[in-house]
């Protein structure tokens, strides 16, 4: 019954391209290493703390009732 619904599923939002991108062993593995991915969030954590900041002041207004 599972293997039916796969195959259902699959039929129903198949893409037919897909099969260009997928390996061999359909294990796309990293090509980045733990190293790679620590240094990229402490330069995406330093860029957030040089972002502008913006003060936006409110103006009052009164609605007529």
């Amino acid at each position: 019954m599972l293997h039916q619904k796969r195959v259902i599923e699959e039929a129903v939002w198949s893409n037919p391209q897909i099969e260009q991108f997928r390996a061999e062993d359909d294990d796309p593995g990293l090509a980045v290493s733990l190293f790679d991915l620590v240094k990229t969030f402490q330069s995406v954590l330093e860029r957030a703390k040089h972002r502008p900041t913006y003060e936006v002041d409110s103006d009052e207004v009164s609605v007529p009732t």
